[in-house]
């Protein structure tokens, strides 16, 4: 992967949920399209006066209604209740016009659940938020990384999981899927395992190649490249993971698929640094074009490079001829969600690029 270009001059960069003193945290996002023409639902995670994974966060959501040129102010739209917090937000249109939206609910520092809720009228009103699966595990997941698969309608919520303490980190990722539009869920047969801390924030493409349906994943690990598995079942089992030729820190890609166009894009941090902890700070955001359903990608654009701030956790939608992507940028020159001064705000880009 050496060929890097400017990717378009339609480019539309937006700080949508800056930090401040009462929000330091300002991450982790999806943007989904609503009924009305233009329109579209941005929902984040916004933490209070403490940047930590543990600390009191819920979703934010912004409206557009003109594909992302401006945004009407934010509201709240799921507290945290009696839980340490909300986080990690997936939303989805899906085929039968509803909007669907997944998030992570934190019990404790050993407990995490992932819940599930739909709304009839483009989120005014949802409904009851109901758990995925049973209690007991520290289950999480990737913002954006709940999928419909086309031609089957199956809902996909990619998550992984490790032993709560004192057992061993390492992680296994595995999917969640729904055939009844989340009323009930089913866990893939097996599990998704990578050396070292395991295999991290799942994201999931859904694709066809010589007529069959395919699903890959797409994970994060320490061991300086993403790795990949694949499901030919729609992701009722996965295949075993192998690295990819794709160098990356320890943080998480966003990658979809665009039939129509016949490219994937993958968004992610092209800045690894080998022999430096968590592979090197995430100073550089970039992405690439692949028009061989993600194996190799040959074409690169930057969308961020900066020597004093970081930027990390993207999503991706493309509509209506729009790219739009989400990502946080660091603006207290640190990576690590535990460090008190911590500030991260919330960026939008919109682009407009040819194929």
């Amino acid at each position: 992967m050496n060929a890097t270009r400017v990717l378009t001059e339609h480019d539309q960069r937006q700080m949508v949920a800056p930090a401040s003193s009462l929000h330091r945290r300002n991450t982790e996002a999806s943007i989904a399209p609503l009924g009305e023409e233009g329109a579209l639902m941005l929902v984040l995670t916004r933490f209070g006066q403490s940047a930590s994974d543990h600390s009191s966060a819920a979703l934010h959501a912004r409206i557009s209604r003109d594909d992302g040129a401006s945004w009407e102010p934010m509201f709240k739209l799921r507290d945290e209740g009696d839980a340490l917090n909300v986080m990690a937000p997936s939303l989805v249109r899906l085929v039968s016009g509803k909007l669907a939206l997944s998030y992570i609910q934190k019990e404790s520092g050993h407990e995490a659940r992932l819940f599930f809720s739909t709304s009839e009228d483009d989120g005014a009103n949802w409904s009851e938020p109901r758990a995925m699966h049973d209690r007991g595990a520290y289950r999480v997941c990737l913002n954006d990384s709940l999928i419909q698969q086309p031609g089957t309608g199956r809902l996909l919520q990619a998550a992984y999981e490790t032993l709560p303490p004192p057992g061993p980190e390492s992680y296994r990722a595995h999917t969640l899927f729904s055939d009844d539009e989340g009323a009930t869920w089913q866990r893939s047969a097996n599990e998704v395992a990578c050396p070292g801390r395991g295999a991290m924030e799942p994201v999931l493409m859904p694709y066809e190649k010589e007529g069959a349906r395919r699903i890959a994943m797409f994970l994060r690990t320490d061991q300086g490249t993403i790795w990949r598995s694949e499901s030919t079942d729609g992701g009722a089992s996965w295949s075993r993971a192998v690295p990819t030729s794709i160098s990356s820190p320890q943080a998480p890609c966003m990658v979809r698929h665009l039939p129509e166009q016949a490219v994937t894009l993958l968004c992610w941090n092209n800045c690894y640094q080998p022999g430096t902890g968590h592979g090197g700070p995430r100073r550089s955001l970039a992405l690439a074009i692949s028009r061989d359903h993600g194996e190799t990608f040959p074409e690169i654009y930057p969308l961020e490079d900066d020597t004093l701030h970081s930027f990390a956790y993207p999503s991706l939608l493309w509509h209506r001829g729009f790219l739009h992507l989400t990502y946080y940028e660091d603006t207290g020159n640190l990576i690590l969600g535990e460090h008190p001064d911590l500030t991260l705000s919330l960026i939008h880009r919109r682009l407009q690029p040819s194929f």
